[in-house]
């Protein structure tokens, strides 16, 4: 699981273009989402952060599946693998590493594109990626 979190940060650290980083967006905020959600029941006292990081994870796949430039076609690779357990605190870390660069990515990126509507998605996106960058390393 740590290892799927990772390869999702450095694939989205090497794309480039606006409709590719839209997709791998969509894909690390599923990811983020769906390891939440195996993590809230098992970590005890942080399930409120794990509960309000996948909420976020939700809005922001929800807000990149909107953007005009992302491809119409996305292959969930959230699910790939996911199934090996590891240690809560280690997935939360990993977690909010992911969301840091999913956010600097977005903000970076959003700054090139022509698109208005491209843009804004991204800004609104990489807020909700802040929001569980912050959740998940406040716990």
């Amino acid at each position: 699981m740590l290892a799927d979190i990772n390869d999702m940060r450095d694939w989205l650290e090497s794309t480039e273009h606006i409709a590719a980083l839209l997709s791998v967006a969509w894909e690390a905020f599923d990811l983020i989402r769906t390891v939440c959600r195996q993590h809230e029941t098992a970590c005890g006292t942080d399930f409120a952060a794990y509960a309000m990081a996948a909420a976020a994870a939700v809005r922001g796949r929800n807000i990149i599946a909107a953007a005009p430039s992302i491809p119409p076609r996305r292959i969930n690779l959230a699910q790939a693998g996911l199934a090996k357990k590891a240690d809560t605190g280690q997935v939360a870390d990993a977690l909010a590493v992911l969301a840091a660069a999913l956010s600097g990515r977005l903000t970076s990126t959003v700054m090139t594109t022509a698109s208005r509507a491209d843009e804004q998605a991204g800004e609104q996106a990489a807020t909700q990626a802040e929001s569980i960058r912050a959740l998940l390393t406040s716990r």
